[in-house]
């Protein structure tokens, strides 16, 4: 079993709330890179190192690790579907999102070959 996130932080040294240290998270992202998203911070070498070094700044916890705050900013976005109760709009099996507006729909050629253009449009 995983440890939970405010248990690691304590035995870094990290004395700030697990609120506290998400909200912290999130407003270092925003003021420093906001035209990145978080797994391309993370993808980086020398802004990811930038941004893990001013979160451990803000929150005065000089043993956190890289790793433990660059997954904890890519698990902001998971925590926040699951406390808004989000759905997910990707069908099972699916590794990729669904956009319902954008879904295009492919016809085998022989049924479009028998539409005529009278027809009106392929349902």
């Amino acid at each position: 079993m995983k440890p939970r996130h405010a248990n690691v932080l304590k035995e870094m040294g990290c004395t700030v709330e697990l609120d506290v240290f998400r909200r912290t998270l999130a407003e270092v992202k925003a003021q420093l890179f906001p035209d990145m998203t978080d797994e391309e911070l993370c993808y980086t070498r020398d802004q990811a190192s930038d941004y893990c070094a001013e979160v451990k700044k803000r929150v005065e916890a000089p043993k956190l690790t890289r790793v433990f705050i660059l997954r904890s900013l890519v698990g902001l976005r998971k925590h926040r579907k699951r406390r808004s109760g989000q759905a997910s709009t990707r069908p099972v099996g699916s590794p990729h999102a669904v956009n319902p507006d954008r879904v295009n729909f492919h016809l085998p050629v022989a049924d479009l070959k028998a539409a005529s253009p009278g027809d009106g449009p392929l349902t």
